[in-house]
């Protein structure tokens, strides 16, 4: 268990420090066709590419994964499969593959009978598989990739079709396109004037009925440690939004005015769409390296969960700005737009790597 500020160290340290870990295997990889639009940015960014050489932390480029063999020859049998975007440790060079340190799973067969066997092995791959970390990119092929933790196993990536596919279209846009839209970007729907009154840890606001009262528990090793932060009062929902921060985690609850009741709790910020008629979170899950999006409807002033709305994306992750002061995600023209980046990068500063990330841009509309 970790406080809040144990969290976000972790959280930065996991992804800072995946190159160095040891890299388990899938099995399986689900090739998948997925149409791009016409604003797809064809002209991708330019690439600062370093040779590759034993010592060096790389990532997995290729759409379909790194196929592993335990001889530099593609001739042989392969031996498992690591899905693109795993970080991994260049230990040697031989013949235009590279050696790394993976999870395999073999079947072993003695005297007529079958057992197996799961152990970490050096084996090999392509050197055409690997790449730099601004090499890494989303692509277009594995938007709609989740992962699937009903099928899941230990040390097994499992992906399935995320279930949002039938709700949105996920495609990538240009930089231009995104700055235009930012041009236009939609009112957030939050009346943001500060009405809210805090004292010794004690938020109250105004209800319809009875005030609206919130206490915070500061202990920072309390399983039951809560901040709660005024953002503002929704009109339409008749709601109040409030920031939560827990002990492990973060929320955002919507506090009804009228009962002083917890209406809807959501694990990412609420964007709300410009027709009034959606709501959509996002957010990166350290922890499964993943991003997170739940999918709402808003009907009668009521916002429900949509049916298999909540998915944990392994495509693409929302670009943090560390400053928080660039718009990063926003409505614009009932369309939903981010700055975004592959998850192996997620939240990486880039002066430690002596090279910035580069960002790019999805569109991301209701059907």
């Amino acid at each position: 268990m970790k406080s809040l500020h144990l969290y976000t160290v972790c959280l930065f340290s996991i992804l800072l420090s995946g190159c160095n870990t040891k890299t388990p295997v899938s099995e399986t990889t689900e090739e998948k066709h997925i149409a791009v639009s016409d604003s797809l940015n064809s002209e991708p960014p330019v690439l600062q590419k370093k040779e590759l050489k034993a010592g060096t932390n790389v990532f997995v480029i290729t759409a379909k994964g790194a196929a592993l063999y335990d001889e530099p020859n593609t001739e042989t049998k392969s031996i498992g499969t690591i899905s693109h975007g795993t970080p991994v440790k260049i230990i040697a060079i031989k013949d235009n593959f590279a050696m790394v340190n993976a999870y395999i799973h073999r079947v072993i067969e003695d005297n007529g009978k079958k057992s197996e066997k799961h152990s970490w092995e050096d084996v090999y791959t392509p050197l055409h598989n690997l790449g730099n970390r601004n090499e890494l990119q989303i692509l277009p092929e594995l938007l709609y990739e989740a992962l699937d933790f009903e099928n899941a196993e230990e040390f097994t990536s499992t992906k399935k079709t995320s279930s949002i596919k039938q709700y949105l279209n996920i495609e990538i846009i240009s930089e231009k396109i995104f700055n235009d839209a930012l041009k236009n970007k939609s009112s957030d729907f939050i009346d943001h004037q500060p009405v809210s009154k805090k004292e010794n840890g004690k938020l109250t606001l105004s209800g319809d009925n009875e005030p609206l009262v919130l206490t915070d528990n500061d202990n920072i090793e309390s399983d039951y440690y809560s901040i709660n932060e005024y953002i503002g009062f929704i009109p339409f929902l008749n709601a109040y939004l409030i920031s939560e921060t827990l002990y492990e985690g973060h929320s955002y609850n919507m506090y009804d005015k009228k009962t002083a009741k917890v209406i809807n709790s959501f694990y990412g910020f609420p964007y709300i769409s410009p027709d009034k008629r959606y709501v959509i979170t996002i957010d990166f899950d350290p922890y499964e390296s993943a991003t997170e999006i739940s999918l709402y409807s808003i009907k009668k002033g009521k916002i429900t969960a949509l049916e298999k709305g909540t998915d944990y994306m392994t495509g693409f992750s929302p670009y943090y700005d560390e400053d928080e002061k660039i718009i990063t995600r926003f409505w614009s023209d009932n369309a939903f737009y981010l700055k975004a980046v592959q998850p192996s990068l997620a939240l990486q500063n880039g002066e430690e790597h002596n090279t910035p990330i580069v960002p790019q841009y999805l569109k991301i509309t209701f059907k």
